[in-house]
């Protein structure tokens, strides 16, 4: 990976140690992150959260900008819906530049287990990916993931297994679409000064290479306002030899008419 993208990640976090009173949110790990790992808990009931990351990723192809604008509700005490409207921005490469909206993402996730004493969280998500858009996958998607999130006290530790079937890209740089995937993460809270900062490992198969690729990331949340959240990181893929750094924001809110 450059070294400028972990120099940049290092300055951010420690341009981020002032303290901040205690919040939660900043734990809510979310797909928004430089590998796709979340958490197995949902946002609050009746809550919600919308989130606008941006993330840059150098691959064998030039340079890709992406967002993915996402909507979020706890539609029950357990579980939570969501919507995100994909956009990529492809340039360098040889072909020309291409930019469009890469379908229309919905997605439902079920906390199935509490964590307890003995036993970890586990939720389960499901998503589905509509062809809408001129970088949208040829057919609709459909990716189901399980997901287990163990705490040690201030740390802890994550389990991801996606399987996705559907899809095929209209253009290979547009996405990283995978077959399955399992990713492996470790967290630390640093509750003083409401921040997380977290390792992640992914294990993939694509849908267009027979090679199994892998890459690692690390990144940091920090709560800047009780209701809003940073998120940042940097991430490297070794078999396609990409590098990203991604910046999100997302806000927690709720809508007086829909309280109990």
């Amino acid at each position: 990976m450059s070294s400028r993208l972990w120099v940049g990640l290092s300055l951010v976090v420690v341009g981020f140690a002032n303290p901040l009173r205690a919040q939660t949110d900043y734990r809510n790990l979310d797909e928004s992150g430089s590998l796709g790992l979340e958490d197995a808990l949902p946002i609050e009931h009746y809550g919600f959260q919308w989130t606008l990351p941006y993330r840059i990723q150098t691959t064998v192809h030039g340079r890709r900008h992406a967002t993915e604008p996402e909507l979020d509700y706890g539609l029950v005490a357990n579980a939570m819906v969501g919507i995100a409207f994909p956009f990529a921005l492809l340039e360098g490469g040889g072909p020309p530049s291409v930019g469009g909206f890469a379908g229309v993402r919905l997605f439902a996730l079920y906390n199935v287990l509490g964590e307890t004493s003995g036993l970890p969280a586990a939720a389960l998500r499901l998503d589905g990916v509509l062809p809408v858009g001129a970088l949208a996958p040829k057919a609709g998607v459909i990716t189901l993931k399980a997901i287990v999130t163990r705490s040690f006290g201030e740390r802890r530790a994550h389990l991801n297994f996606a399987r996705t079937w559907g899809g095929g890209v209209t253009n290979a740089r547009v996405a990283d679409e995978s077959r399955w995937w399992a990713g492996a993460g470790v967290d630390q809270t640093f509750f003083r000064s409401s921040t997380l900062v977290l390792a992640e490992f992914r294990l993939e198969q694509p849908v267009e290479n027979a090679d199994l690729e892998y890459g690692i990331a690390l990144g940091a949340r920090r709560q800047v306002s009780p209701s809003l959240v940073l998120a940042f990181g940097a991430a490297h893929r070794f078999a396609g030899r990409t590098s990203s750094f991604f910046l999100a924001i997302s806000r927690m809110f709720g809508v007086r008419g829909l309280l109990p």
